[in-house]
């Protein structure tokens, strides 16, 4: 079990959300000097959040994604999507998987977004001149425990041919969770990541998200006045519309709410404690088992983090930037390829050297890992050329 008073190792290792989180950083830049102070967060109209409770996979996705947010204080932007496809992920689907001559399942994280996959279906697709498809069932902060849950779910309903569990190092060190929206009060709700399957928010084993308010209350005939006045650039609505308002409230609540619960609890953690084992957890290796009864091929692979494309030897862990205490990482990383019978892949070996030789561009922060646009490109064709020597090398 997972305790809001078990230490965590690392500051950076706090469960920080899902994928979607919107930064102030990443909408408008750094904030400049003169801007008006205020609160930044997300904001979704409920019950439309990107996340449904499942007790099996931790979450799925909401057909219909709400979403938008509240910048240095005034309304940003807010939109209302149907990213779901025929197949339940999300994401484009091109083409059809029942006609596809190759079937591929991805299991991963924020990391491994539909872009890159689409990139690499599209690339992997020319190079056999074969009809490919590639399933996406990413899911923002999931580590390997909830990506065996996944496949353990997706696997039996698809039947891939070929099946890819991708992460990063940090994902080493992530526990399971469940995702749900619990009532904060009327027409308000709370985003909880809990550690346990359970639906009722338990402050021992689960964490409310500082910086997402969910509320009923936004409306069409709100959305369009908001967005006709960000349009003319009338930042006293922007700013003082009475919703707004409401809401930067909730948020101010919220951060008071959380600080007592970390007074109390302890803040919750996203990290596994240091006693934890994947060679004792039963539901990971029934789920790891019930993969290898397949007898589909399956692959581990890492996909690597600015700080690791930096070193002297890229085609290993940078375990302490990504927030993960070395030797905890190393033993969870043995243990892992023990379970699944498997040695990790480094999916940088598989990199075209002309990415390698300049590495700008491949992330979308110096200190973090996500990919930027020739990043994502980067890995596509990395999960290309894997393909090619694991699975097509007679092609």
């Amino acid at each position: 079990m997972n305790s809001r008073k078990t230490s965590s190792p690392h500051p950076s290792i706090l469960l920080s959300g899902c994928a979607i989180i919107l930064l102030a950083a990443s909408m408008d830049g750094p904030a400049r000097a003169e801007e008006p102070a205020g609160p930044t967060f997300r904001i979704f109209s409920y019950p439309n959040t990107s996340w449904k409770y499942d007790e099996e996979m931790g979450q799925t996705y909401g057909p219909i994604w709400a979403q938008g947010s509240i910048v240095n204080g005034a309304f940003h932007s807010f939109n209302v999507t149907e990213p779901l496809n025929r197949y339940g992920n999300y994401g484009e689907a091109v083409g059809s998987y029942l006609e596809a001559d190759v079937k591929i399942a991805l299991f991963g994280s924020s990391f491994t977004a539909p872009k890159s996959t689409i990139l690499f279906q599209k690339k992997l697709a020319e190079k056999l001149g074969k009809k490919v498809h590639v399933l996406n069932f990413s899911i923002g902060s999931n580590g390997f425990l909830s990506m065996f849950d996944v496949a353990r779910v997706k696997v039996p309903e698809f039947k891939p041919d070929i099946l890819l569990f991708v992460n990063n190092a940090s994902a080493y060190l992530y526990s399971r969770i469940w995702r749900f929206n619990a009532p904060a009060g009327e027409h308000f709700w709370h985003f909880v990541q809990s550690f346990e399957p359970k639906q009722v928010f338990d402050p021992n084993v689960a964490q409310i998200h500082s910086a997402t308010i969910i509320t009923d209350l936004i409306t069409d005939e709100w959305l369009v006045k908001m967005n006709k006045a960000k349009t003319a650039g009338d930042e006293k609505t922007l700013r003082e519309d009475s919703l707004v308002k409401q809401m930067i409230e909730e948020y101010e609540k919220l951060q008071k709410y959380i600080k007592t619960l970390h007074e109390v609890y302890g803040p919750a953690h996203i990290a596994l404690p240091k006693e934890y084992s994947y060679l004792e957890d039963k539901r990971f290796i029934d789920a790891v088992e019930y993969i290898k009864s397949t007898a589909i091929p399956f692959y581990m692979i890492h996909v690597p983090t600015h700080p690791e494309v930096k070193r002297e030897d890229p085609s290993d862990y940078a375990f302490p930037e990504a927030g993960v205490p070395e030797q905890q990482g190393r033993r969870y990383a043995k243990e892992l390829d023990q379970v699944t019978g498997q040695e990790i892949i480094h999916l940088v070996d598989y990199y075209d050297p002309e990415y390698l030789e300049d590495i700008s561009g491949l992330f979308d922060h110096p200190t973090g890992g996500h990919p930027a646009p020739r990043g994502i490109e980067a890995m596509a064709k990395a999960f290309v050329t894997l393909l090619m020597e694991k699975e097509f090398k007679n092609e």
